[in-house]
């Protein structure tokens, strides 16, 4: 019988009787204490904040530990990072460490490590040369990472990802500014990003071309496929709500249908 029990945290009712007790260690720990869950879409800080609570590992602690530098060696692609942080990288997903213990090192590898799972059978060598072809674009890996955090960012669904990430690669094909409010957003913290558009910042997308010089969240494998993927559109501009969406061509369309959303 000790072969079955499986070592962890385990919450007991009171009053259990030996058999239910048994059966809840055969099947394996219940506890809550020991899991992390993160989000799509997390910064860097948030994710720290998401650890703090709870795993209890200080949120200052997490994110001085989160450097590129010191994974490289185990995960090459953090290479086209160089000094910066691992914004990008700490894949969102539930982790358990209810049998393990939770340090910070331990959780950054669990996230690293998911990061390359997921992106295993993505390739990127193939998607930046179709980027290339279509787009006259030499993005590296680490670009695809940035612009798929704004992706997941600005889009809602898996199904607008690709038509959010073609309206972005279009607008670098025809040497516009990216102009998304997420890059904002990233550095003031704000809600109402538009109301921040004249913020002196690199990760300001209004003023300065290209793309921010870091992730701005970390982005899910869909992101990431549908920066490599795009939809063949001749989009250049987007506006998406909880109940809509439109995408268009011309500003002139983009705003008054916009207007008309706004007022109707």
């Amino acid at each position: 019988m000790s072969a079955s029990l499986k070592p962890g945290k385990y919450e007991f009712t009171g009053g259990s009787d030996m058999d239910t007790v048994i059966d809840l260690l055969v099947a394996g720990p219940n506890a809550t204490e020991g899991m992390l869950t993160v989000a799509e879409g997390l910064t860097l800080a948030e994710t720290a904040k998401s650890v703090e609570d709870q795993l209890g590992i200080p949120a200052s602690t997490f994110e001085g530990a989160a450097k590129a530098k010191n994974y490289v060696g185990i995960h090459p692609f953090l290479a086209d990072v160089g000094d910066g942080t691992l914004e990008g990288y700490l894949f969102p997903k539930t982790y358990d460490f209810r049998t393990t213990e939770a340090t910070t090192d331990a959780v950054i590898r669990a996230m690293l490590d998911q990061f390359e799972s997921e992106t295993a059978g993505i390739d990127f060598e193939a998607g930046r040369a179709a980027i290339n072809a279509s787009y006259g674009l030499n993005l590296s890996n680490y670009d695809v990472v940035k612009l798929a955090s704004v992706v997941e960012r600005e889009a809602l669904t898996d199904e607008q990802r690709p038509k959010v990430a073609s309206v972005f690669l279009n607008r670098l094909k025809a040497g516009m500014k990216l102009e998304s409010d997420a890059t904002i957003a990233y550095v003031t913290g704000g809600t109402d990003a538009r109301a921040d558009r004249n913020v002196e910042s690199p990760y300001n997308s209004y003023m300065n071309a290209g793309l921010p010089p870091t992730p701005v969240c970390s982005p899910s494998a869909e992101s990431i496929k549908a920066v490599l993927a795009p939809a063949s559109t001749d989009y250049l501009y987007f506006w998406i709500t909880n109940s809509a969406e439109k995408f268009s061509t011309t500003y002139e369309e983009h705003q008054s249908t916009y207007d008309a959303a706004v007022s109707g």
